[in-house]
């Protein structure tokens, strides 16, 4: 995939991130995109992809470190939500859980309220997944520019952001098919009711 499909699919899914928080009455400020580059914050996690810090000579070892470490941090915050929601969806799944809620009448608003921000949830899971995406190809295509003549260990930072960039990309992947799955048992349940 190339730049321009990769930055076209990011900028819609944010786009779309946008209007469904303020349709909700929400501020967004998770993710930025500015003059300095693009911002994501995961769980008070923030991680940037940042030509201005690749063209500072003079500190781009210590943004790749910084980059390094809060990439690690934030698809290890990542990988942990990805595992609570799954133990959230087999616990749904149980058939104890399926009989009682057979029986359980929660109100009306109630399911919609759920079902509405597991919507947004699942368009979150989309600008971690995209963000990775484009987090991936700036380490490996654009920052390669940038750390081919590093004096210490550039070249090793950036293809272990690469790496993390992938692991981002295919734990938010992961995370938005089970989101998917809880929307559509909630909207089972409307259904239902």
């Amino acid at each position: 995939m190339d730049l321009p499909e990769i930055q076209d699919r990011f900028e819609q899914v944010v786009a779309e991130f946008v209007r469904a928080t303020e349709k909700r009455g929400y501020q967004q400020n998770t993710v930025i995109c500015n003059e300095y580059g693009v911002f994501i914050d995961f769980n008070g996690v923030g991680v940037n992809y940042s030509l201005y810090s690749l063209e500072d000579k003079d500190n781009l070892e210590n943004y790749l470190i910084q980059q390094t470490e809060k990439h690690h941090i934030y698809g290890r915050l990542l990988y942990q939500h990805k595992v609570q929601t799954k133990k959230a969806l087999e616990k749904q799944s149980s058939p104890i859980h399926n009989f009682l809620s057979k029986f359980s009448r929660a109100p009306k608003e109630s399911l919609e309220q759920r079902i509405d921000a597991q919507t947004v949830r699942i368009i979150f899971d989309q600008v971690l997944k995209e963000g990775g995406l484009l987090g991936n190809y700036f380490f490996r295509e654009i920052a390669r520019d940038y750390t081919k003549y590093s004096k210490k260990k550039g070249e090793e930072l950036r293809i272990m952001l690469v790496h993390w960039t992938e692991t981002i990309y295919k734990n938010a992947e992961e995370l938005e098919t089970l989101d998917k799955e809880i929307l559509t048992r909630l909207e089972k349940l409307k259904v239902r009711k």
